[in-house]
């Protein structure tokens, strides 16, 4: 009776055991930790370097405004599904995806940059043609590329929204974003860098190999 009893308690010790397994940390809250980390320490040393301040003559509500132009980036990340655990460890769908994001912040700041100085530089006769282009260049966009629409008229949209806070925050006649077209364009730029470069070292080195089995 005795040794039945002890051979019992030996297989269920060896079944918790062999149940135990390694604390799993959630992958994605990292990921988006670390990038907007990145982001925001470039956008800082990135505007520091082009005027030697931080965006100098600025006010405190404007400096953020600025600052948050660096997270362009990681706006588009979802929409490349670049959280996808199953995914961004494809070091050439990861390296590709954040090309496209890039690319596509890129073509943002210069639909923010375009508006904002559409007033001064475009006359007012152009108005209609440029609105009827547009207008056409978005039904061909959705006749041929209809999967990737919603993607593409993301950068309006978020031109949109940076162009009405910056009007809220900033004198009315004269728009603070070209006074500080050097410092952002430093800042994105160190950005995108970066966010190669260091999201790649942590997905395919610390997330795939060093802690893989920690990371879900």
């Amino acid at each position: 009776m005795t040794s039945v009893a002890g051979v019992v308690v030996e297989e269920a010790e060896n079944n918790l055991l062999r149940g135990k397994t390694p604390g799993v940390i959630p992958y994605q809250p990292m990921l988006a930790l670390h990038d907007v980390l990145v982001a925001t320490c470039a956008g800082i040393v990135g505007a520091w370097l082009s005027a030697d301040a931080f965006f100098p003559g600025a006010g405190l509500l404007q400096q953020t405004l600025l600052l948050g132009l660096c997270m362009i980036p990681i706006a588009y990340f979802s929409s490349f599904r670049l959280y996808s655990y199953h995914l961004i460890y494809a070091p050439r769908y990861h390296l590709l995806n954040m090309c496209k994001a890039f690319v596509l912040s890129l073509l943002t700041l210069g639909i923010v940059l375009a508006m904002v100085a559409a007033p001064d530089t475009i006359p007012q006769s152009w108005f209609l043609p440029a609105v009827a282009v547009l207008v056409i260049g978005a039904l061909l966009a959705g006749r041929f590329l209809w999967e990737q629409l919603i993607t593409l008229l993301k950068p309006v949209g978020l031109a949109c929204i940076i162009i009405g806070l910056a009007g809220l925050i900033g004198p009315r006649d004269e728009p603070f974003i070209l006074n500080y077209g050097g410092g952002i364009f430093s800042a994105v730029s160190l950005t995108m860098v970066l966010l190669l470069v260091l999201r790649s070292a942590m997905v395919h080195l610390v997330f795939n190999q060093a802690l893989r089995r920690r990371f879900r």
